[in-house]
């Protein structure tokens, strides 16, 4: 075993000799941006290569978008081979069965079997529908996942609007159009702590989007809603159980 799988993040940048000033504005925005969290220091130092290979804090990272105009072929291709979708079907039980296959039950009491189960969901439904079958084990570190909301409501709450505003006037224009990501870093009066909204530019990299800077497309975390042109707020959202807490 990795023994930096025990040592939080902030442990080894400090021995390291990061600075406070420096992880508090740089290393922690960022990453909390990557990682969809508000609070790093819990993450295993393990995790750095990784999410510096993600989101690097050396080098400028290219990403990139599906070449159609919109993201409905994406789906589509996606889900080609689904011959069967249930909607408003909940999963009532998960049996592992003789011969190794799955059997799923559904609330309708209806069976299936199937050679390999996905679940897409919290990991506390995954617990329940696998009550009789997972080990006490599988129960434990399914039943320990935790998820940022269990900590605060910070990164739940989404405002997708179109108010450039959120971004600074002298580069207003490049932002809009190049950046897909804005972090942005200010201190607290007083001296407590800093205050860091996020904003995804869909503008910057949906190909549909191209050509129409003048109506922005954005996604904000940690904004003061106040502030935005109620005129240009589209609407909110809630990431509640979206985002897990990648804690020791």
């Amino acid at each position: 075993a990795n023994p930096l799988n025990l040592v939080s993040m902030r442990t080894v940048a400090r021995g390291f000799g990061v600075s406070q000033d420096f992880w508090a504005t740089v290393v922690e925005p960022l990453h909390q941006l990557n990682m969809s969290c508000n609070d790093l220091s819990p993450i295993p130092a393990t995790a750095m290569a990784v999410m510096d290979d993600l989101c690097p804090l050396t080098r400028t990272q290219t990403s990139w978008s599906f070449p159609e105009q919109t993201s409905e072929e994406v789906f589509t291709r996606l889900t080609a081979q689904c011959r069967d979708i249930k909607l408003n079907t909940r999963v009532h039980e998960l049996t592992i069965l003789a011969d190794g296959r799955l059997e799923i039950e559904d609330s309708y009491s209806e069976k299936k079997v199937f050679d390999r189960v996905v679940f897409a969901c919290p990991a506390s439904a995954v617990a329940q529908v696998a009550a009789r079958t997972a080990s006490w084990v599988e129960q434990a570190i399914l039943r320990g996942v935790v998820y940022q909301d269990d900590h605060d409501r910070l990164w739940s709450k989404v405002l997708f609007h179109q108010d450039p505003s959120v971004y600074p006037s002298q580069h207003r224009d490049t932002l809009v159009r190049e950046s897909a990501f804005v972090v942005d870093v200010q201190p607290r009066p007083g001296g407590a702590g800093h205050h860091i909204e996020t904003h995804h530019n869909c503008s910057a990299w949906i190909p549909s989007a191209a050509g129409h800077e003048d109506t922005p497309m954005i996604v904000s975390h940690c904004v003061d809603q106040a502030a935005l042109d109620p005129a240009l707020v589209r609407g909110e959202d809630d990431y509640a159980r979206a985002h897990p807490d990648l804690s020791m």
